[in-house]
C-alpha cells in the first residue's frame, strides 16, 4: 500500500466526520440557518483570500513542473472561488469587505501560510484538505 493510500486510510473516519458534520450537511442540502450560512460565508471568504495567499507562496518555491499547477489553483481561486463567495455575499447580505476572521479561521490559515515557507512542509500542510476536497461524495457528477 503507498503512503498516500495509508494516509487516506487512516484519515478517512475523520472526513466521514466532516463531511456529516451539521455546517456541511447544511450548505450541502441548503438547509442551513441564514445566519450561520452568512457567518461561514465570511470566515470561507477570509479562509480563501490567505488559501491564495498559500498557493502563490508554495508557487515561489515550486519546481518547474509544478509551478503551473500552483499558479493555476492560485488564479482559480482568486477569480472563480472568490467571485462566487462575493455574489452569494449579495444574496445573503453578507459584508465580505468587513469581516473579521474569527479564532478558527485565523489559526487555520496563519498555520497554512507558516508551512508554506517550506515547499514541503506547505504540501503537506494542504494534502488533507484535498483529499476531502477530491472525495467522490462531495462531487457527485466527476
Amino acid at each position: 500500500m503507498s503512503l498516500a493510500a495509508h494516509l487516506e486510510q487512516l484519515g478517512r473516519p475523520l472526513v466521514e466526520r466532516q463531511l456529516t458534520h451539521p455546517t456541511v450537511a447544511g450548505i450541502a442540502s441548503g438547509t442551513l440557518a441564514e445566519p450561520v450560512f452568512r457567518s461561514w460565508l465570511e470566515q470561507d471568504y477570509l479562509f480563501l483570500l490567505d488559501y491564495v495567499r498559500v498557493f502563490s507562496r508554495l508557487a515561489w518555491q515550486a519546481p518547474a513542473a509544478h509551478l503551473g499547477d500552483l499558479v493555476d489553483l492560485a488564479h482559480a481561486t482568486f477569480h472563480d472561488e472568490l467571485a462566487l463567495h462575493r455574489g452569494l455575499a449579495a444574496e445573503f447580505d453578507a459584508d465580505l469587505d468587513n469581516a473579521v476572521k474569527g479564532a478558527p479561521c485565523a489559526d487555520y490559515t496563519a498555520f497554512l501560510l507558516d508551512s508554506a515557507a517550506d515547499y514541503a512542509d506547505g504540501l503537506a500542510a494542504l494534502y488533507p484538505m484535498h483529499v476531502g476536497l477530491l472525495d467522490p461524495r462531495r462531487h457527485p457528477r466527476r
